[in-house]
């Protein structure tokens, strides 16, 4: 995510690149470093997102597979009388 902010990039200098942001300032560089954490932490969290998603469709089918469980008193019982 940081690759294009070089010096040597034209997209990252004076016009293209709005007035709190800067590459030669103290302060720009710490308002790029903000911006440049919160989107990669977008990213990460969209990223997490997405496996959970997978995850759960995965779960979904097999949730059918499962049976209900009988009541074991009478599960008992009747392996008694038998």
């Amino acid at each position: 995510m940081v690759e294009p902010l070089r010096h040597d990039n034209p997209l990252a200098q004076a016009p293209y690149l709005s007035a709190p942001f800067s590459l030669t300032t103290p302060s720009g560089l710490d308002a790029l470093d903000g911006e440049v954490t919160r989107q990669a932490s977008m990213v990460a969290y969209v990223g997490i997102f997405q496996l959970m998603f997978v995850a759960t469709l995965i779960m979904v089918p097999l949730v059918l597979l499962l049976r209900k469980p009988g009541d074991p008193i009478a599960s008992e019982s009747q392996a008694l009388e038998h």
